[in-house]
């Protein structure tokens, strides 16, 4: 343990660092695997201060230091420079933070502190690969009381001694998606990790649905929403990444892909157009959550915020997707008061004021389309119900046949939602 070394950072040049690793006590060595390829890796036990945080690490990479950067008022490229000591000071503190907070939730803190289960993963640069959050959180331990928590001075790892970029980013990303990790990612950094597979490991769709444990077209929904996710950041490049990583915001690009999806089915990309940047609009205004306030900024409209999406999605044609649409976009001009909306949907300077109106009037406009919409549903279920007890009632008036114990209940309590219906 060097004195001079700052805790946080790790040693610095990628020689020396590798040089101290390798020099370490040697623990023998271990099999693991990547898709079908087996590797036999060499096991060490070194200084924590030694390894060096991979600042290129895809849990922070996506949503954390874009976040980071933007709070801090930093440079884009704050984070590309892996020898950047301050860079690996504000990586530490990412790091620490996801420990306890999302960490403390789930119980990390609480079992990293028992001590190291699993060696960590590094890298022929230094870099830790898998155990980013585990390194960050055991060195502040140790640091908090090195007597106490002495046992956090030395860290296992294991080597996989390749500087090759691509053959890292497959390592970490299959990983990801194979392993359970204590700390749950977000949906954008899981989708993050199939598009790595995918596009840069040419991974078939298939391989990294079975290597995850998902279905084919819950990996494709994913990509596809991370496509949007980018694109909704790239529209509005002010807002902070992790408030577009809720739930809520998972459902709404899930629905609004189902949309595109239809459109591009049909053949029908002007409108597609439309609708993605109504969509946007709407998920900006009616979805995304103020850090603060926890609220969206439409959060007085009541009911489901994805009829939109929803009723587009389900609509199975081009003639009644393109109707739809239509009566949305006619009803967002008549409150807007704008005769040529298409145009101003096209500009890139639309004000929040106005995209407030906008989103406003496109969900209660689709809200009331996807009530009516069920509304005729209900009821053609309702005659068609009718219809079968109409016909069961007689046939037993026919036949006299016996009703058992759960027949009768089952009559009784629709007699009695029948006399509630009635009254109404």
């Amino acid at each position: 343990m060097s004195k001079e070394r700052d805790y946080r950072v790790g040693a610095k040049d990628v020689d020396r660092r590798i040089d101290l690793l390798t020099k370490s006590r040697p623990l023998g060595s271990q099999e693991m695997y990547v898709k079908d390829r087996k590797l036999i890796l060499e096991k060490y036990e070194c200084d924590i201060d030694v390894p060096r945080y991979r600042l290129q690490n895809l849990r922070t990479l996506t949503t954390e230091q874009p976040n980071f950067i933007k709070e801090h008022g930093l440079k884009d490229n704050h984070f590309s420079d892996n020898e950047s000591d301050q860079a690996q000071i504000d990586q530490h503190t990412i790091l620490y933070n996801t420990a306890i907070t999302k960490g403390k939730r789930v119980g990390f803190t609480s079992e990293m502190s028992s001590g190291q289960k699993q060696p960590i993963i590094i890298d022929g640069n230094g870099l830790i690969i898998s155990g980013n959050t585990r390194t960050a959180f055991w060195r502040e331990l140790y640091n908090s009381d090195k007597k106490k928590n002495r046992r956090f001075a030395k860290i296992e790892f294991l080597l996989y001694n390749t500087q090759n970029e691509k053959d890292i980013k497959e390592m970490e990303s299959f990983l990801e998606i194979k392993k359970d990790p204590k700390i749950e990612f977000n949906w954008v950094e899981k989708a993050a990790s199939y598009r790595v597979l995918i596009e840069k490991n040419k991974y078939d769709i298939k391989e990294v649905a079975s290597e995850a444990n998902k279905s084919v077209k819950s990996i494709k929904d994913a990509v596809e929403s991370h496509k949007l996710y980018e694109e909704f950041l790239d529209l509005y490049p002010a807002l902070l990444p992790m408030t577009v990583v809720n739930s809520n915001a998972e459902l709404a690009f899930k629905a609004m892909n189902d949309v595109i999806t239809k459109f591009d089915k049909a053949n029908m990309t002007p409108e597609k157009n439309t609708a993605k940047k109504l969509m946007f609009i709407s998920i900006r205004r009616g979805v995304i959550r103020d850090p603060i306030s926890k609220k969206s900024e439409l959060n007085d409209i009541k009911g489901n915020r994805h009829h939109l999406f929803q009723f587009l999605a389900s609509s199975s044609n081009k003639t009644k997707l393109g109707e739809v649409l239509n009566k949305v976009v006619d009803d967002v001009s008549a409150a807007t008061r704008d005769k040529d909306l298409q145009s101003t949907l096209r500009s890139k300077k639309i004000t929040p004021e106005l995209e407030r109106k906008i989103a406003t009037q496109t969900l209660v406009s689709s809200k009331n389309l996807y009530d009516a919409r069920n509304q005729v549903t209900y009821l053609d279920n309702l005659q068609s119900a009718s219809t079968q007890i109409h016909e069961g009632f007689s046939n037993w008036l026919t036949n006299q046949g016996k009703i058992d114990a759960s027949t009768k209940r089952m009559i009784d309590k629709m007699k009695k939602t029948l006399d509630q219906f009635i009254k109404e």
